[in-house]
């Protein structure tokens, strides 16, 4: 059980980091574009400038996008390990929405993919003091309560594989084709792959 705490905080402390160097470059790029000489814009037509301003901000919102991913994440398996929940990914799924939804199912498989690594013990495996499923399962929270994360984060899935599915109902008999496609990309039978992990 220690050692699932250890590593999870290393993992928690990693992602942290990631976190703080992404600000650091968002910073730097800021300085650089807020540092352009306006004898170089004049000289160029402002063309070339123009167009190295737009690769960088294209950069800067990847990167942005990416650091709030990885909060996100983050805030999501806090959510699972220590209250046994996931708050913050159903608010995600009830607000509807194509893009949401694929959100929801990529995040998930992310999240069962740090179970198998930090709670192994619901995933039956052992934990360093010999103990399986059938001995301490979970993690164990802030108020001492264990929590099986794999079982929550499958349980999860398996609420918003039946949204999927139901959305994808509703798009066939709307006849709405583009609808369909969109949906049976993160739907259907195929959905079972993107959103659970094995």
């Amino acid at each position: 059980m220690r050692r699932a705490e250890i590593q999870h905080t290393q993992t928690l402390e990693s992602l942290g980091k990631k976190l703080d160097q992404t600000i650091d470059s968002f910073q730097s790029l800021d300085i650089s574009l807020n540092s352009v000489p306006v004898s170089d814009a004049s000289a160029d037509s402002g063309g070339h400038v123009a167009v190295k301003i737009g690769e960088k901000l294209e950069e800067l919102d990847r990167q942005r996008r990416r650091a709030q991913d990885a909060k996100f994440l983050t805030q999501c398996w806090l959510e699972v390990s220590e209250k046994g929940q996931l708050t913050s990914l159903e608010d995600v799924r009830k607000q509807g929405g194509g893009e949401g939804k694929v959100r929801c199912a990529v995040i998930a498989r992310q999240l069962m993919r740090i179970s198998q690594r930090l709670d192994p013990g619901s995933w039956g495996q052992t934990n360093g003091s010999g103990r399986t499923a059938n001995g301490a399962i979970g993690l164990q929270g802030a108020r001492g309560t264990t929590y099986n994360t794999k079982e929550l984060i499958e349980k999860f899935s398996e609420t918003l594989e039946k949204d999927l599915l139901k959305q994808f109902d509703h798009f066939y008999r709307r006849q709405n084709f583009e609808a369909m496609r969109v949906s049976i990309l993160s739907s259907g039978r195929p959905v079972a792959r993107l959103i659970h992990f094995h």
